[in-house]
């Protein structure tokens, strides 16, 4: 449902612990235009690597979409939970401010569904997101 929320605008009624986030980033949104293809949605958590072997890419979470989306979900999660520095969306493709607004609104609705019911896990993924949240909605605000 994340992936629809984002891209289709279909409405998300969990308001909540991250309802606020969604509609904060959503009224940033504009049109998108780039090429699709198939992008794994959440590689970051996905690839295992072992010293002296290739990376091995698991659980495949397959979207059809902008390939700088798959690459702004991987930011957006690093930001959120391994305290990447923002200047990390200054790397080429990565600081696109709608695909990371459509990165946040996929991972929060993701969560808010997944977590539905846990209050403290809810509460998590709102202190993650909210900064990181605040810095597309500016960047996007600044890009109009």
């Amino acid at each position: 449902m994340g992936d629809r929320v984002a891209w289709s605008g279909e409405a998300f009624d969990g308001g909540g612990a991250l309802g606020d986030l969604v509609s904060r980033l959503q009224a940033v949104m504009r049109p998108v235009d780039l090429p699709d293809q198939l992008v794994h949605g959440d590689i970051g958590g996905n690839v295992l690597v072992e010293p002296g072997l290739p990376p091995a890419v698991i659980d495949m979470a397959a979207y059809w979409r902008p390939a700088g989306w798959a690459i702004a979900v991987a930011a957006a999660d690093l930001m959120a939970w391994s305290g990447a520095p923002a200047s990390i969306l200054d790397v080429d493709g990565v600081g696109d401010s709608q695909l990371l607004a459509r990165a946040l609104v996929y991972r929060l609705v993701t969560d808010a569904i997944a977590r539905r019911g846990d209050a403290v896990a809810l509460e998590a993924s709102r202190r993650a997101h909210a900064p990181v949240v605040e810095l597309v909605v500016v960047r996007s605000a600044s890009c109009r």
